[in-house]
């Protein structure tokens, strides 16, 4: 099931289960998001919750008990119920069940609000406890956009460009783990050229960013896609060789250590929220 949204200027669809953006177009019909293959990758845009990344071994300890939970967590394939929709607007909600409590015991619910303006979608993320004790969670964006956006051009006629001069330095990861090790990309720069390599050794994570926003864009035509990140500590930017398709990810949270002890309350990253009490965060995407 699908729900559509739109303000003359841009349509999204937007799937229930995962509550996943699989759409995003222009009043041109130029389409934005990835149209997923199950070859290459076959998702579009998901929502990573309770966790980002992969954990050490798939598995975590709370309170001396071991749990299992595969990479990203389970939300992107949980069923979301709509809890409202107007022309440029629709909500979902995620509360925890039976089968989420068996790998992650916290009665949570997690809001996904998408909103139009103008030649920009806004997506709110927003946790709340319903628990009486503390509860440890990530959460993050995953969505992938077409590159090239026209037929008629290459991947290698795009770039990223931050909003500042970064050093850009990588942390990189062994078999979905960090492994503490950093690679230099460039000292004081703000843009990334495409290439076949770019992500041959995975994604690049950085943190502790000046930017708030990136921009992936054309070098041969008007088109681009703005990704606006302020408040998450840390960014992804992540593609597989030889495919079409690159992904802004904006990350409250990341993956395990490859000396991680395991205990999820010590996890680099990890929120941890008060019962009764609710988080929130959004990004923005705007488009050519």
């Amino acid at each position: 099931m699908e729900s559509v949204i739109t303000n003359g200027q841009l349509t999204a669809i937007i799937k229930h289960h995962g509550a996943e953006l699989c759409s995003l177009k222009n009043k041109d019909g130029v389409e934005f998001i990835w149209q997923a293959d199950k070859v290459i990758w076959g998702r579009h845009a998901p929502v990573l919750f309770p966790i980002v990344g992969k954990l050490k071994n798939d598995s975590y300890t709370y309170n001396d008990d071991k749990y299992s939970l595969s990479q990203h967590g389970f939300a992107r394939d949980k069923k979301f119920e709509l809890t409202d929709i107007t022309s440029n607007k629709v909500s979902f909600s995620l509360k925890a069940d039976d089968e989420t409590i068996s790998k992650y015991p916290f009665r949570f619910e997690l809001l996904i609000i998408y909103a139009l303006k103008e030649n920009s979608i806004n997506v709110l993320y927003e946790v709340l406890n319903n628990d009486r004790g503390e509860m440890p969670f990530s959460i993050g964006a995953h969505p992938g956009f077409c590159c090239p956006i026209s037929k008629d051009e290459k991947f290698e006629d795009y770039e990223i460009r931050f909003s500042d001069n970064e050093k850009l330095e990588t942390a990189l990861l062994k078999e979905g783990l960090f492994n503490g090790e950093k690679k230099l990309l460039a000292a004081n720069d703000n843009v990334i050229k495409l290439n076949a390599d770019t992500f041959i050794n995975d994604a690049l994570v950085f943190e502790n960013l000046k930017s708030t926003h990136v921009i992936l864009h054309s070098t041969k035509s008007k088109h681009f896609v703005e990704l606006s990140f302020k408040g998450f500590p840390y960014l992804g930017i992540w593609s597989k060789p030889g495919a079409h398709f690159v992904c802004l990810e904006p990350w409250c949270g990341k993956a395990d250590s490859v000396t991680h002890d395991d205990n999820i309350m010590n996890k680099e990253g990890i929120i941890i929220l008060k019962p009764g009490k609710h988080f929130s965060c959004s990004y923005n995407i705007k488009v050519s």
